[in-house]
């Protein structure tokens, strides 16, 4: 197996020299955005997120020893109920009750009906791409939804031709060279779409903090 300067030895499929690219990617991200990186795969892509946690949130779920939810039928359940305001029983499809029901935590079932209690642990606020391929990692980027900053980092000295350059343009994605001791903003990120809210922001929120979760408790070296 691969051993070079600062990567350990690790049987999980990816290259020592990916590694290295992802730890630089990561590092300067977390410069670019203040924000704590995770590692996050979405429908069989991997990509890199800058998560910004809910402190309030947090502390209440360490409290309850909870943890994510990930689970979209329990999330799109949730999110037919308004916060602090109880939704009569009837009015909740039937095959949504019985899983709202069993919600510990997340949902007060009362007289009035079911009350959310559930929160977002925070919000994934910018991913970023990479790969050997850069113009496979700019696709990806340009088709991840443009609710967050995208990026895309090179695991080398980052030459992008004039057309890629205005393709990442046109999209708003950002270029950022991370390899080297100083990384580089090649080309800054359009600013996110704020656009009208949506189950599919709790989810990714969701994913990430599971991954934050685990890279605390287990810290990479």
């Amino acid at each position: 197996m691969e051993r070079r300067a600062g990567c350990q030895p690790v049987d999980d499929g990816a290259s020592c020299g990916k590694r290295i690219a992802q730890r630089q990617a990561a590092d300067a991200m977390r410069a670019l955005t203040s924000l704590p990186i995770v590692n996050l795969t979405i429908d069989g892509v991997s990509m890199l997120a800058a998560f910004e946690p809910d402190d309030d949130e947090h502390n209440r779920r360490l409290d309850l020893k909870i943890g994510a939810f990930t689970s979209t039928g329990l999330l799109h359940g949730l999110w037919l109920l308004p916060s602090g305001v109880p939704v009569p029983i009837a009015e909740v499809p039937d095959h949504k009750r019985r899983r709202l029901a069993g919600a510990k935590h997340l949902v007060d079932v009362t007289n009035g009906g079911f009350e959310r209690l559930y929160s977002p642990p925070g919000a994934v606020r910018a991913v970023a791409f990479g790969g050997t391929r850069f113009g496979r990692a700019l696709q990806r980027a340009a088709r991840f939804t443009p609710i967050v900053q995208r990026l895309v980092y090179s695991e080398g000295p980052m030459r992008p031709s004039p057309a890629r350059l205005q393709a990442a343009r046109s999209a708003g994605i950002g270029l950022l060279e991370s390899a080297g001791s100083t990384p580089r903003l090649l080309l800054s990120p359009s600013v996110a779409e704020v656009g009208v809210p949506a189950v599919y922001r709790w989810w990714i929120a969701e994913l990430a903090y599971a991954s934050w979760i685990y890279e605390s408790a287990h810290p990479v070296s």
